[in-house]
This record gives structure tokens, sequence and C-alpha cells, in this order.
């Protein structure tokens, strides 16, 4: 039990430390640079928690982001196909300025 609260703090350390809110901007997302979603996917994976998909953004400025349009979709019940479809999907963006905004479950039981 330790370990699994010990895996969630860290999980939202990453959104406090790194995460930027879009919700004065309109939408009710917290987003991700690239290379943190990558580390926060682990974490994901270690909770046993599905990542049902994700938009991309880009950053424009310091304060400003505009939605890519980019996004993909996990309809399976496996925390471990959504990691691996949602990082093969973040991989594939070698801009330095993306940022991702994940949508996720909780494996059922």
């Amino acid at each position: 039990m330790y370990r699994k609260r010990l895996k969630v703090n860290n999980l939202l350390n990453i959104y406090v430390n790194y995460g930027i809110s879009l919700y004065d901007k309109g939408e009710s997302v917290i987003i991700l640079p690239k290379n943190i979603a990558l580390i926060a996917i682990n974490y994901y994976l270690e909770l046993g928690i599905i990542i049902l998909g994700g938009d991309i953004y880009e950053k424009v400025d310091d304060k400003n982001f505009n939605h890519t349009y980019d996004n993909w979709y996990y309809e399976g019940n496996s925390s471990a196909e959504s990691i691996i479809k949602a990082r093969g999907y973040l991989q594939s963006f070698n801009n330095k300025n993306v940022y991702v905004s994940f949508v996720v479950r909780l494996c059922k039981p």
C-alpha cells in the first residue's frame, strides 16, 4: 500500500511541478511537456490506470498554447496496451514545444 501511495504522490508531483492549466483559456485540462508526459505515463502503468487518449498542444510563447488538433484514443481495457499506444504516439512528435493532455480511467478490479 505504501508503494502505491508513493507512486500516486509522484504522479501528483509531476502535475503540480510541470503541469500547466488551460482553465483560464476556457479548457478544463492540465497539459504536460512531452518529455515529462512520457515520465508520467510510467506512473499510470504502475498504478493500473488506462490512458483513453489525449490531445496535443503546441507552445506559442510563455503563456499561450495552441491546440494542434492531433489526438489519439484507446478503446480497450488494458493499461499496458494503452501505455504502448500513448507512448508510441507521443514519440512520433519531434517538436520540443509539444504538450499533451491525457484522458484516463482506472482499470476495473
